[in-house]
């Protein structure tokens, strides 16, 4: 059972004898100081405006008045000062610090505290802040250069005991400092209202092992606010806020709202049951009170955020309202922010650093419903390396999500198709982008849903550069890739492996993109998904600019039935695995490579390749029966990058056939020359090997290239076609060997190119003087018709 948290020294004594007798008995007894306000001036250092003509020295000093001339501190005070109470009683106290140091101390009791706004219906105000000038944004006042040093706490309408109803006002925008050794209190007793608003200085607050601030705590109906624009604040333990503790009731409210600066809490790191920042806890018999946070900008920097119970005590109500500002990480936690009432996401967004370390939230992050913030949140942004996870299923935030450093884990299964899921509400209006060097990573199944879901119902997954993985089988939808990597490592097999493609795959950035598996295990295209991957030319090169390396099969249990392809865009996809989806590949611009060892790298549906796209690699297609290979673009034999002679295979059966369009191209490309026979040498030449039919239209081109730029000499015999798989052909190719270049006195033989699949270069033989003339006029014919078959010379496109 956990305890309630302990007060510091100076409350516990508070709490034994009441605020309100320390303050009369000391007042009496103890050597102090009161401002007139009917004094010659405002300055703090002319003994004529305190009671006694003399400057408060190794004495308190009391301020109960904020009319006339208001105390000023303008430059560093000639005496010591052992306490400061600005408004009590019944009085209103102000205290303008612009420049100087104040240091308040004391060896015995009360140790120099400041209190502003002590006993019953006090109210008092300190300025540390150039109140001749406008600007804070929560002060109001321009920025001085004072500094603040108190040895003991500094309590803002803190009142304690029986003495309440305190007001207290502290108002921070220097470019100096405040530095509080105990702990920093506003609203503690019934109607006592505390605010701190901090707009520029560094401050630092100690206090001891489990107190260093508390606001809108311990008594009921107390208030307590902290307001931060700019500047830092931190406490070297925990922040407390609207915490009941003993046997408040639970009227208590503490509210703080940042819109810039930063609010750092256990800062000393001394880690306790009641760390971080502590929102509405109930603790021995208490009811905890209302506490909020406002994070529209800046950074709160924590150990964790949290509302538990101790004792009997009963939570409160805690509200985590993010609106552009950053929440960021101490240490490595499981609970990072979790126990409350409610953390909604409002127009700015959430923004969570987790700083080096790796954090778990599994309080459910909200889409905001306050009145007038937008139906579409700001979403959330993932920063700083290491990793956060989000498992609450019930995330229902609406906007968008940027991981531009570090991990953003998902872990919730998400059975059939719900609105929300651990990342948010299931919608094809939203984004998740993953930034170079950042990784987004699902360690479960059913990350946005189980069956049942459309690719437009789903977010859109947008990889900049960045990397996802997945150890477990989840559906996507639409999924673009800049340079990304899509990697899965999942453990599950038979109907259900990797990722499931509901929708579409564009490819663009500036450098090529991955699709992969660690372990080889299958990616799924949704039965009755013809899968469009739009492919830009990222590379700007002939190299890939899209790599596949893991199959692709038919849809899962889930989406059950053939997945098909289409090949779009100017760019290059390339298949490397044994795929077996049957729904059809269709390459409509751009190139396909296919480079796989085993099985077909094309599935065993039909293949399309339209005019002016390309199919090319040293892979094998192998199609299902009855199925066809039509080419009406071009076929290159050969993978990209290659610097010697590949092979390239292609089978139908049943009625399918390999039909080589009109417009088609077959380009293979002969490597090397030694004036023999290189029919049994690979290297030496591309080669299609062909099994099933193959039907050759009219006006099909077999297009031979010389990428070496060699001179072929007469003895060379090149293998570029292997018929022995095939059962049947149709028709014949023109023949442009344009880029070939030939040895003087040689010409291109392709009289074997059907029975053996061979082209050679053969010597012209010795004219007679009777056949030289006959020889001319066939020269000048051939200028005419610079195509034949067998004997023919070069073709020009």
């Amino acid at each position: 059972m956990k305890p309630s948290p302990a007060n510091s020294s100076t409350s516990s004594i508070l709490a034994a004898c009441g605020l309100a007798f320390a303050l009369s008995f000391f007042h009496g007894t103890i050597q102090a100081a009161d401002w007139l306000n009917n004094g010659p001036s405002t300055d703090w250092n002319t003994g004529a405006n305190w009671n006694g003509s003399v400057v408060p020295n190794n004495d308190g000093a009391f301020i109960t008045t904020n009319t006339g001339n208001i105390a000023t501190i303008s430059g560093s005070p000639a005496g010591t000062i052992t306490e400061l109470q600005v408004g009590t009683w019944y009085n209103n106290g102000r205290l303008d610090h612009t420049a100087g140091t104040l240091t308040v101390t004391n060896t015995g009791w009360p140790f120099g505290w400041v209190l502003l706004g002590g006993g019953s219906y006090g109210t008092g105000t300190y300025n540390l802040a150039n109140t001749a000038a406008s600007g804070g944004a929560f002060t109001n006042f321009g920025t001085g250069t004072g500094n603040l040093s108190v040895n003991a706490e500094l309590r803002v309408g803190a009142g304690a005991g029986w003495w309440d109803h305190a007001t207290g006002i502290f108002n921070i925008n220097t470019s100096g400092t405040v530095q509080v050794n105990g702990s920093l209190v506003a609203g503690t007793a019934i109607g006592d209202v505390g605010t701190v608003n901090l707009d520029a200085g560094t401050v630092t607050v100690g206090g001891d092992y489990t107190n260093s601030g508390q606001f809108g705590h311990g008594g009921s109906a107390a208030t307590g606010n902290l307001n931060i624009s700019g500047g830092s604040i931190s406490f070297n333990n925990r922040l407390a806020l609207g915490v009941g503790t003993n046997t408040s009731t639970g009227g208590n409210v503490a509210t703080v709202t940042m819109t810039g600066g930063t609010l750092t809490t256990d800062s000393a790191h001394n880690e306790d049951w009641h760390a971080g920042v502590n929102m509405a806890s109930g603790y021995d018999t208490a009811t905890g009170g209302a506490a909020t946070i406002n994070l529209n900008g800046g950074t709160l920097s924590t150990l964790r955020v949290f509302s538990e119970t101790g004792g009997t005590g009963v939570k409160g109500t805690s509200t985590f309202n993010f609106n552009g500002g950053m929440l960021q990480a101490q240490v490595n936690r499981t609970d990072f922010l979790g126990g409350l009432t409610q953390a909604n996401l409002r127009n700015g967004g959430a923004v969570v650093d987790t700083n080096g370390f790796n954090v778990t939230i599994p309080q459910a992050l909200l889409h905001s419903n306050i009145g007038g913030d937008n139906a579409t949140d700001g979403g959330l942004t993932k920063s700083g390396a290491g990793v956060l996870t989000l498992n609450n299923v019930d995330n229902s935030f609406t906007g968008n999500i940027t991981v531009n450093a570090g991990t953003l884990r998902a872990n919730g299964i998400r059975n059939g198709y719900l609105a929300t899921g651990t990342l948010g509400a299931n919608a094809g209006s939203r984004t998740i982008t993953v930034d170079s060097d950042a990784t987004l990573d699902f360690t479960s199944n059913n990350i946005f849903a189980g069956g049942g879901a459309t690719a437009g119902g789903l977010p859109q997954v947008v990889l900049n550069g960045g990397a996802m993985q997945s150890s477990h089988f989840n559906v996507l939808g639409h999924v673009t890739l800049n340079g990304g990597t899509l990697n899965q490592t999942t453990s599950d097999s038979g109907n259900y492996e990797g990722y499931e493609f509901l929708g579409n795959i564009t490819v663009g950035g500036s450098a090529a993109s991955t699709i992969s598996s660690s372990n080889g295990k299958a990616n799924h295209i949704a039965g009755g998904n013809n899968m469009l991957v739009t492919v830009a030319d990222a590379t700007g090169s002939s190299a890939a600019d899209l790599i596949v390396s893991n199959p692709l099969k038919d849809g899962s249990g889930d989406y059950w039935g053939s997945g098909g392809l289409t090949k779009a865009g100017a760019g290059t996809l390339q298949f490397t695995a044994a795929n077996t989806y049957s729904g059809g590949t269709t390459v409509s611009a751009g190139a396909l490579e296919v480079n796989n060892s085993t099985g077909s790298g094309t599935g065993s549906g039909t293949v399309t390749v339209d005019s002016g796209a390309k199919l090319s690699g040293d892979g094998i297609i192998t199609t299902g029966s009855n199925n066809y290979v039509y080419i009406n673009g071009t076929l290159q034999v050969g993978a990209i990058g290659a610097s010697s002679g590949s092979d390239f295979s292609v089978t139908t059966s049943g009625t399918g056939s390999t039909v080589l369009g009109a417009s088609s191209f077959l380009a293979l490309d002969l490597w090397s020359t030694t004036g023999t026979d290189m029919t049994g040498n690979q290297a030496a030449a591309d080669m299609l090997r062909l099994f099933g039919t193959l039907d050759i239209t009219s006006g099909a081109t077999l297009l031979l290239s010389n990428p070496n730029s060699l001179t072929l000499n007469a003895g060379d015999v090149f293998r570029v076609i292997d018929w022995t798989g095939l059962s049947t052909r149709t028709g014949t190719w023109n023949v442009d060997y344009s880029a070939i270049t030939l040895a003087s006195g040689s010409y291109l033989d392709t009289s074997n190119l059907y029975t053996q699949g061979t082209i050679s270069v053969l010597g012209v033989p010795e004219p007679s003087r009777a056949m030289l003339a006959m020889i001319g006029v066939v020269g000048l014919l051939a200028r005419r018709r610079r195509v034949i078959t067998g004997f023919s010379p070069k073709k020009h496109r």
